[in-house]
Order: C-alpha cells, then structure tokens, then sequence
C-alpha cells in the first residue's frame, strides 16, 4: 500500500511538471480548481476506508484463502493469471465506465469528472466519493467472480491510476508517438475528445488504459479538426470547479 501511495504520487508530480513542458493549452484557470480536485479525492478516499473489508485487495487475499474464483480453479502460471487478469479488469473498467454514462443515477456522480472545465492531471483525481465507493464495489466483486492474486490486483490500480494521470494530463505529445501510443494505450488527445462538451463526443472514448475496447467496441471518435490548444471543456455549458458545488451537484434537480 505505501508503495502504491508513493508511485502514485510521484507520477502525478510528474506529469505535473511536464505539464509545464508540454503545455497543450495554457491554464488560465491558476491552483484552486486543483486544490479541489484534490480535496475530492480525499474525502472519496476516506469513504472508501468505510469499506476497507471489501476493496479489491482484501476481497482479493480472502479469494485465495477460501479458493473462490476462477482462476484459483486452474494450475496457470502466475505470469499468465496476471497479464490475463489486468486485461480483464481494464476490460470491465471500460464498460463500467460506458454504464455510467448511460445510466441516469450512476451518471449524475459520474458527471462531476466532466464538469470540469480544464483539463489536466488533476483532472485525473476528481471523482465523487459516491463514485468512488461504487466502483470499488464493482472491481472487488469481479476481482471475487475471477479470484485474481493480490499481485495482479496491485499491479492494475497502479496501472489505473497512472494511466488516468496521463491520459488527463495537460500535454501535446510529438504527433508521431501520440500516433503510435494510441493504437494500443489511450493517450492524452485521444482521452480529450470524452471531455468535450457535447453529449455525442463526451459519450464516447471510454477507455483509461487500453485503447483497443474503443476501437472493437464502436466507441471510438476522432476529429482532426480540433485545436487542442483552444479545447474546451464542461458539459454542454455548465462547470463546477468548488468543492461544495462538486459535492452537491448529484443532488441538484
């Protein structure tokens, strides 16, 4: 766990600093969105410690002592259960994350995330706490129906977490490599377009880490038209940068 911690906050300082290097679009906005994104993330933080018996990684270690799961049914390499497991779990990650879209309660937690109205990093820890406790839920029940290793586990919230700093990160790569990386991992301009404010660009893009789901799954848009210098962000006209408002905004009529 301190591990985690500590990888997860040394590439958020990263990409936060290579921000300043590979600016995509001037932030115009200064630190106090950022400080309430980051305030979000721990109160949802501290409601999922409510729930510390049920997070993926201790339903996980309680898989492999009680043998539940499939993959504690079968005598596979340790390397294959992960590299299995992780693709798995990106893939229920795509589509939980598409059901929240789609989903008339699920969606008004899941659009705080859009309403935002810079994207950068810490973009990346701005999720309702409501949210938050209902996605863990779901990985520890998958994690539970598939009884993947506590390694596996660790190694995809690490993956998560990281990939979902870069792909919000306020970055233009060398056109080239963002070319290449997207054939095979979302990247910041092909996570972009799921921000923008319309509703047939913002539903769509769902991927954190993998891009292939999009591309097998018919979600994937693409407009080279797009300034990424001058994209904007919201939903359909409305933001919320305050904490209160992100907060409250699921409860709002």
């Amino acid at each position: 766990m301190e591990f985690r911690l500590i990888f997860f906050i040394f590439v958020l300082v990263s990409f936060s600093v290579l921000e300043s290097y590979l600016t995509r679009r001037p932030n115009y906005l200064g630190s106090v969105r950022k400080v309430s994104n980051a305030l979000l993330l721990v109160i949802g933080t501290v409601c999922s410690l409510l729930f510390f018996k049920v997070t993926p990684l201790a339903v996980s270690s309680f898989a492999k002592e009680q043998g539940i799961g499939l993959f504690n049914l079968w005598n596979i390499s340790w390397w294959i259960e992960m590299l299995v497991g992780v693709v798995l779990l990106d893939f229920i990650i795509y589509w939980q994350h598409r059901y929240f879209h789609y989903s008339k309660f699920f969606w008004k937690f899941h659009r705080v995330h859009h309403l935002d109205s810079f994207l950068d990093a810490s973009t990346a820890l701005r999720f309702h706490p409501i949210e938050i406790v209902f996605s863990l839920l779901i990985k520890a029940g998958f994690v539970l129906l598939l009884g993947l290793s506590v390694n596996t586990v660790l190694l995809f919230e690490i993956i998560l977490s990281s990939m979902a700093i870069f792909n919000h990160a306020n970055i233009q790569l060398p056109v080239r490599v963002e070319e290449l990386l997207r054939r095979f991992v979302v990247t910041p301009n092909f996570h972009v377009i799921h921000h923008h404010p319309d509703m047939d660009k913002h539903n769509s893009n769902y991927g954190f880490n993998l891009s292939i789901w999009d591309y097998l799954f018919k979600s994937y848009s693409e407009d080279k038209s797009y300034d990424f210098k001058k994209f904007d962000c919201g939903l359909e006209g409305e933001r919320e940068d305050t904490l209160k408002g992100m907060l409250m905004s699921p409860f709002k009529k």
